[in-house]
């Protein structure tokens, strides 16, 4: 009878080790499924990827620059704060007007970590520019950026050197060209006088 009690005994305390083992091991797996909600609020929030990348030097002109998050930043809770939170601005500091295009998290839940910036107007050939992102983007669990990130990219092609003259380098040039004309009517005047002395 005591023999088959601690063989009982002994079976049931096999069995809940099992038991306890198998969780563990689901635990890791039931944690990384979350419930779509962009991650918890004490994990912080960045950016996975981006196109162009960071120092690219051959972006379209008429490119869209794609952006990949690490949680949920298009939900509808954060979805009109994070639409203010994009600039894409050229070297000379000018910003370049964008449409921030969010995919619907409901349904598409698999795109809710991607943001689109549409320029709304052409880039221009060889020209560096900026997207900042501002350290108030949200996930939808909370978690924010908390410093700006930024992408720094050049189109493709030859940008136009083109310099604008200035108004006195103009003005400079027109007196020029009215002293290299007054000389040349002189010389022409001092030579025909020359000609009919030696002619008298």
């Amino acid at each position: 009878m005591n023999s088959r009690v601690r063989k009982n005994s002994r079976l049931f305390i096999i069995l809940i080790m099992t038991m306890i083992g198998c969780l563990l091991m689901a635990l890791p797996v039931l944690a990384g499924q979350g419930n779509g909600s962009g991650g918890g609020k004490n994990d912080p929030l960045s950016l996975v990827s981006s196109s162009p990348v960071n120092g690219q030097k051959d972006f379209p002109i008429n490119g869209e620059i794609k952006l990949k998050f690490n949680k949920n930043v298009v939900n509808l809770a954060v979805k009109d704060n994070n639409k203010t939170c994009f600039v894409l601005a050229a070297s000379d500091g000018n910003k370049i007007p964008i449409e921030v295009i969010m995919p619907d998290d409901q349904m598409n839940p698999e795109q809710n970590e991607n943001v689109s910036l549409k320029p709304l107007q052409e880039l221009k050939n060889g020209t560096a520019y900026v997207v900042k992102i501002s350290p108030q983007l949200q996930a939808k669990a909370g978690a924010s950026l908390d410093k700006e990130v930024t992408i720094n990219f050049v189109t493709e092609g030859i940008a136009s050197n083109t310099i604008p003259t200035k108004p006195e380098e103009k003005e400079k040039t027109v007196w020029d060209t009215i002293f290299i004309a007054a000389g040349v009517v002189v010389i022409a005047v001092l030579v025909s006088f020359v000609y009919r002395r030696r002619k008298s």
